[in-house]
């Protein structure tokens, strides 16, 4: 994993954090400014999120030697 791609997953890992603490809080799922709509997304889809997140920063790429010379 690249340091770049490394540094995306930390910064989305932190607004599903707070998407899911203001969820929580205000316990508004949706909301209406005018004509138009907003919904956040559920708690499940968020939890999935984060989860999927972490499992991407925790994981470690698999590297195998190949010795040619090696009996």
């Amino acid at each position: 994993m690249t340091e770049e791609r490394r540094e995306q997953l930390q910064n989305m890992l932190q607004v599903v954090e707070t998407a899911i603490i203001e969820l929580v809080s205000n316990k508004v799922a949706s909301y209406k400014i005018g004509e138009r709509f907003f919904t956040y997304h559920t708690i499940d889809d968020l939890l999935k999120l984060k989860k999927d997140i972490q499992n991407e920063l925790n994981s470690t790429p698999i590297t195998i030697v190949v010795d040619p010379f090696e009996d």
